[in-house]
């Protein structure tokens, strides 16, 4: 008993310089801070997230060894990379080239993060933590700069404090100043509230708790002023669904608490403030209703959904080709007099869709399988985050084409090829833990190696 103390007192400080990979490789080191730089770019123009993924391939390739190369014949970077596969499928048969290679393009960092993190040495395990806190609380930063943006807007035109939830400061109005969607900034701010729950309810130092709470608060009300529906409902079913099943009972009350204080935030916002109660009551009827409503300008998701379905119908096997679908719908808006989706040029809202009109049945299966493999190689983990992660794509792909623009493409890639790889290595961990036990050649490393950080 008292050597198992030894060993577990040790693998806590041993885990805890593991994090930052303190005794690691130069190289190790080096591709750590590279992910750390690209997490705290990726909120903002895409241009600088880009340049470290391109730097953090480099150094990948500089530093790869013979045997590395083996990793990327593994089955699983072959299913995280089968979007890209299939949008090269339906390049070929598409009849907007110049669009399908566009979409290529963007979408070949879904086959860039799989490859690059089964060939790097990294040890994802380790530093999956301290990755997705820093991520986590760089989301926090941004919430703050867009609050301190929006305040100073409000000062400057002398308006009253009120306007801060009024229209000119929601959705879109609000994320505008760092150009990203209102959808995708709630996707990153959802993944971090979910982080920031599970590692904050487990520490039990009070002032490391208060900060984990606080921040878990800042993210909260970002979230509901960026009113994405979407992301709101993955984010109930994750906190009422699905936190109960996979946390242990301390972390259970912990997010339980926070549930119920979530949904009072919300319903207290909706019941008392005009343009929330519209933007998630009145405007999502709207936005559900097949038939047009006068006083909106906007046309429904309904009804550029059912217009996609019936292109579906001719074409149901193979679809019509990678970068054709905005064209086609086009088409549909103008004969049905949807004149707003016309001019801006709206694709179908819904990434299920969007892969039905693309490659058909054949592409949605490959999508839906995707999505499955992972929620349940999520659920053999009992990875809390992993499951979150896959929960928010499989709900937001319902009203949004996640994989078409390069925050979303990004996001998807990046985190579930963190998350698969981390596991992989895990497994590969456990193996060996299970065999040192049998050997009798227990180490401090040992009992480091199987934390799930």
């Amino acid at each position: 008993m008292l050597t198992k103390i030894i060993f577990l007192n040790a693998a806590k400080a041993q885990k805890m310089k593991a994090m930052f990979l303190q005794n690691d490789g130069l190289a190790n080191k080096i591709s750590y801070w590279h992910l750390v730089l690209f997490l705290l770019t990726l909120s903002f123009d895409g241009f600088y997230s880009q340049v470290v993924l391109i730097s953090f391939v480099v150094h990948t390739l500089i530093h790869a060894k013979r045997n590395d190369w083996n990793n990327l014949l593994r089955k699983e970077v072959f299913v995280l990379a089968s979007v890209f596969f299939l949008t090269v499928m339906c390049t070929i048969y598409s009849s907007n080239q110049r669009e399908a290679f566009r979409l290529l393009s963007r979408q070949s960092a879904i086959l860039i993060f799989p490859l690059v993190l089964f060939l790097n040495r990294i040890d994802l395990r380790k530093c999956t933590k301290p990755l997705l806190l820093a991520f986590s609380f760089v989301s926090v930063l941004v919430v703050f700069y867009l609050y301190v943006d929006a305040l100073r807007i409000i000062r400057y035109n002398h308006l009253p404090l009120s306007t801060l939830i009024k229209p000119a400061f929601l959705n879109h109005n609000f994320s505008e100043p760092i150009g990203m969607h209102a959808t995708y900034l709630s996707l990153y701010l959802a993944l971090s509230l979910a982080s920031i729950l599970y590692y904050g309810t487990s520490t039990r130092r009070p002032l490391i708790r208060t900060l984990y709470f606080f921040s878990a608060c800042v993210l909260l009300v970002g979230l509901i002023q960026l009113e994405s529906r979407a992301t709101l409902i993955a984010l109930l079913l994750l906190l009422f669904f699905v936190a109960p099943f996979f946390l242990k009972d301390k972390k259970q009350r912990g997010l339980i608490g926070i549930s119920v204080l979530f949904v009072a935030a919300l319903a207290t916002v909706i019941v008392f403030a005009g343009s929330f109660r519209t933007r998630f009551l009145s405007e999502m009827k709207e936005d559900l209703s097949e038939n047009s409503v006068a006083t909106s300008i906007a046309d429904s998701r309904m009804q550029r959904w059912a217009l996609a379905t019936d292109l579906i119908k001719k074409s149901p096997l193979i679809g019509y080709g990678a970068g054709d679908e905005v064209d086609l719908l086009k088409e549909q808006y103008f004969n049905h007099k949807l004149y707003d989706s016309y001019l801006n040029k709206l694709n179908a809202h819904n990434q299920y869709i969007s892969f039905l009109l693309t490659g058909g049945a054949l592409a949605l299966t490959i999508y839906l399988y995707t999505l499955f493999w992972g929620l349940r190689l999520a659920v053999k983990a009992k990875n809390f985050l992993f499951i979150s992660f896959v929960v928010l794509i499989a709900v937001v792909s319902v009203s949004e084409n996640i994989l078409s623009r390069n925050k979303g493409i990004f996001f998807y890639g990046f985190f579930f090829s963190l998350f698969v790889c981390a596991h992989c290595k895990r497994k590969t961990a456990s193996v060996e833990y299970e065999s040192a036990k049998q050997t009798g050649n227990l180490t401090v490393h040992s009992y480091v190696s199987i934390d799930n950080v």
